[in-house]
């Protein structure tokens, strides 16, 4: 199910694979985001300020509405050991 892009991006030596989910106006959304160690304290703080820079500090691998998939999360699980129950919320600037 994954990529060959995202193959590449996880390639490119990220530290992790950082499972994201938000909720604004009624519509939530995930992205499975792979992110460097050294990026990590920046993606958390776009996090807490709204998201809109997220892919300055991560790429989107996989994104979509509602919840992902049950053979996604399973993917995601198996292939970098991200796990759906520690999600990061993105806090939205209304």
């Amino acid at each position: 199910m994954t990529t060959p892009f995202a193959e590449k991006i996880v390639a490119a030596k990220f530290d992790a694979v950082i499972y994201v989910t938000s909720e604004e106006h009624g519509v939530s959304t995930y992205f499975y985001m792979a992110v460097k160690g050294t990026d990590m304290a920046a993606f958390r703080q776009q996090l807490a300020e709204g998201g809109e820079k997220l892919t300055h500090y991560g790429t989107i691998l996989e994104s979509g509405y509602g919840e992902p998939p049950y053979a996604l999360k399973q993917e995601m699980l198996q292939r970098y050991g991200c796990q759906p129950e520690h999600a990061l919320k993105i806090t939205p600037n209304n």
